[in-house]
């Protein structure tokens, strides 16, 4: 496929590996399953359980292949949302040290979000 880019999103210094394509970003349990020591089949089911009880959050995933010596075998791609969904069930410190740096960002995004309305309030006056 030639719209696929794999591309490296840098967060807090750490490197993320997801991928482009049709215009939006997406990662695989397979990479999920590696960031975070975790086996891939447990990833798999983690992602069916997550789906299979809240089936508001379908959209985020998409049930795919991969092919490894010549045989195919399930993965799912999911979008941010997803892939907050399932990380911030995981346990351990991989897990524990994202999930500190999900927050840092977000306490982050909140500040330039304020300033930028304490601007816009200032040049209102």
């Amino acid at each position: 496929m030639s719209d696929i880019a794999v591309v490296d999103v840098s967060i807090d210094s750490e490197v993320f590996v997801a991928k482009s394509e049709y215009n939006s970003i997406y990662t695989t349990s397979l990479d999920v399953a590696e960031k975070f020591a975790k086996q891939h089949k447990n990833i798999l089911q983690n992602i069916h359980t997550l789906i299979s009880q809240n089936p508001n959050c379908s959209s985020m995933f998409s049930e795919e292949q991969y092919e490894k010596r010549g045989k195919l075998y399930p993965m799912y791609k999911m979008n941010r949302d997803g892939f907050s969904l399932l990380v911030m069930g995981f346990n351990g410190q991989d897990a524990n040290e994202w999930k500190i740096k999900y927050i840092n960002a977000f306490n982050r995004m909140e500040q330039i979000i304020r300033k930028e309305l304490i601007d816009l309030q200032k040049k209102a006056m």
